[in-house]
């Protein structure tokens, strides 16, 4: 779907299996320009491009630090994640916006070995909207198979993920998604 700014977009709704904190100031969460809690552009984007760096991996397919010289800007040939997401002084094709949360979150005990403290979460069952806007090609192009593979990918989100926290799914929800040309890229790709 195209919008206003001229850019393709993808609609997502993060939802939580276990609770999650990222980000923010003190006990609090990460919060919006208008106080609502969420998950930063930032967190999902660079998970993204991680899912992204391991199908490339299980592709065999050329990445900055497998090939023989890094993409630089101005290269006519990129690599598929600095085409996606950027890279050294190369603009991404990808804009992550914040998701928003659609719960205040709840004061829970983060445990870390023998030290327990009290801090705000988003609970388990929250859900987080966001959106993404792109300019890569069409649904059947393979940059943009990569993109949608590498964030239903995705089963986890921030730094306590070894104490069980910020498991999470993606779902999106764009309606005019074409499934039918994603799938037919990634056939084209295996």
């Amino acid at each position: 779907m195209i919008d206003g700014t001229g850019l393709a977009r993808l609609d997502l709704i993060v939802r939580l299996e276990s609770p999650l904190r990222i980000g923010g100031t003190g006990v609090d969460v990460r919060r919006d320009t208008t106080g609502r809690p969420c998950l930063p552009a930032a967190a999902l984007k660079g998970r993204a491009r991680v899912e992204a760096c391991q199908l490339c991996y299980a592709l065999d397919w050329p990445t900055c630090d497998r090939r023989a010289a890094p993409c630089q800007p101005g290269d006519s040939a990129r690599c598929p994640l600095c085409t996606v997401f950027g890279g050294r002084g190369i603009a991404g094709q990808v804009f992550f916006a914040d998701s928003v949360a659609d719960a205040e979150p709840v004061l829970t005990a983060l445990v870390r070995g023998q030290r327990s403290e009290a801090v705000l979460a988003l609970a388990a069952g929250t859900h987080c909207s966001g959106t993404l806007r792109h300019r890569l090609p069409a649904a059947a192009s393979r940059e943009f198979a990569l993109l949608v593979v590498a964030l239903l990918a995705i089963d986890r989100l921030g730094a306590q993920n070894g104490i069980g926290w910020g498991r999470c799914q993606i779902q999106i929800t764009t309606p005019v998604l074409d499934l039918a040309a994603v799938r037919s890229a990634l056939w084209t790709i295996l």
